[in-house]
């Protein structure tokens, strides 16, 4: 509980919007990695319903650590709302150390999980992993998926462009393939977990969970 030796004996709090009505961002939350090399602990938030250009793509923001330590935490009150609200508008529209990545198509969930994970690129980088519940990426309807983003190092962000494609069952629709997502390590290998929970493995809706191994 809190007041733990090394704890703060009352917990403080950031609050983060980005100022999207819909959006719903906070539906899938990774962090504790260093993901540009700063040596700061860094975070990624989804949000699968943001509307792009008329179509609810979703998206999914990296929010640099330098960037949130900058911002001065405040009390947690019980019933009442937070005094401060601290934007996540991407770099590119005036604030710096947040970056935004959009998902391609309209109601695909992007953003509805987020994961970071190590051995898939070179040098020890962590990729991001954004799932897309509704995806139609493996060319069959809502069968989902799960795309790996690299950040570049320092200041610059994430790359726009996948490293890497997990599609959903091709065999069957609507399995919802990344619906959720979760890493860890077993030994010497990284591993990723992906949910889907009307995914068809063996049968109608029976839900089915992958699990991918990097090795460093």
């Amino acid at each position: 509980g809190w007041g733990a030796e090394g704890c703060p004996s009352e917990p403080t709090m950031l609050t983060l919007i980005p100022y999207l009505n819909g959006a719903q961002s906070g539906y899938g939350l990774a962090g504790g990695e260093d993901l540009n090399g700063d040596g700061i602990n860094d975070l990624v938030i989804g949000g699968p319903r943001l509307t792009v250009a008329g179509d609810s793509t979703g998206a999914a923001w990296l929010v640099s650590g330098a960037y949130l330590l900058t911002l001065t935490p405040e009390a947690v009150v019980d019933g009442a709302a937070p005094d401060v609200l601290h934007p996540m508008i991407p770099t590119d529209q005036g604030l710096e150390g947040v970056w935004r990545v959009d998902g391609q198509d309209d109601d695909e969930w992007f953003g509805v999980s987020v994961a970071l994970v190590r051995g898939l690129l070179p040098d020890g980088q962590i990729a991001v992993a954004i799932g897309a519940q509704y995806s139609g990426v493996a060319g069959v309807a809502r069968t989902g998926g799960v795309k790996f983003y690299a950040v570049y190092p320092g200041n610059a962000g994430i790359n726009p462009n996948p490293v890497a494609v997990f599609a959903g069952e091709t065999w069957a629709d609507e399995g919802f393939i990344g619906r959720n997502l979760d890493s860890g390590i077993t030994g010497d290998n990284h591993m990723l977990m992906i949910g889907g929970y009307e995914g068809q493995g063996v049968g109608l809706d029976n839900g089915s969970a992958y699990v991918l191994r990097f090795s460093d």
